[in-house]
């Protein structure tokens, strides 16, 4: 199934939210290839700024600020933990237990662009996790970070046997037709910075079959 790059999720005069495909940069990265950030900015006229990012093979809810003000409250809010952040992952091996914390210490490694996991030193991460669908080879878990860490969904759910779907890097054992992965950040909940009303940001699930199989209950 063919899927557009992005889809504005939500916007008003502060803020914009949209879902990306997998495989598209949130931002400019050294391959060049074109962000999407650009994208929005060329569609909306006007300057953007990143506050919520998530990795270039994931899909889902990307967050912009529209002014340096509105991203220096949001930066705020997401260093107090007051956004609830809640991704969808494929895992090829059925975790154990089907719902559990997960407490680490991460290190980011930049030459491989790649986190480990360190018994001394490094920053602690954490996440819940949830089974809540599965099919005959797959399963699907609802994570909600309670941290916001380089790589830590793949690097913590690698850690415990269950690699997701595609993540050649994090140790599934083949890739996805298409390319991306397994990781899909389907909800954001937090504060407007500006009217101070709650506000319930969703991505649905990617055009894909597995994808909605999956979550075609939820």
């Amino acid at each position: 199934m063919e899927q557009t790059a992005y889809t504005i999720i939500y916007e008003d005069e502060w803020l914009l939210a949209a879902s990306k495909a997998a495989g598209i940069p949130s931002q400019h990265d050294k391959s060049g290839d074109p962000a999407l950030i650009d994208m929005l900015q060329e569609a909306c006229g006007r300057p953007l700024f990143v506050v919520h990012r998530i990795d270039r093979p994931a899909s889902g809810l990307v967050l912009f600020a529209r002014s340096s003000k509105t991203a220096a409250l949001l930066s705020e809010l997401l260093r107090s933990a007051a956004v609830q952040r809640r991704y969808w992952a494929i895992v090829g091996v059925q975790p154990k237990p089907a719902e559990a914390t997960l407490t680490h210490h991460l290190e980011n490694r930049p030459g491989a662009n790649k986190t480990i996991i360190v018994t001394q030193g490094g920053r602690k991460a954490e996440l819940h996790y949830a089974v809540v669908a599965q099919s005959e080879r797959y399963w699907l878990l609802d994570v909600e970070l309670v941290t916001g860490r380089h790589h830590q969904i793949r690097a913590q759910l690698a850690s415990i046997g269950c690699p997701i779907r595609g993540d050649l890097k994090y140790g599934a054992r083949r890739s996805v037709p298409g390319g991306g992965i397994g990781l899909h950040a389907y909800r954001l909940d937090l504060t407007h910075p500006h009217t101070g009303c709650a506000l319930t940001l969703s991505a649905p699930a990617p055009h894909d079959r597995l994808w909605l199989a999956l979550s075609e209950n939820l």
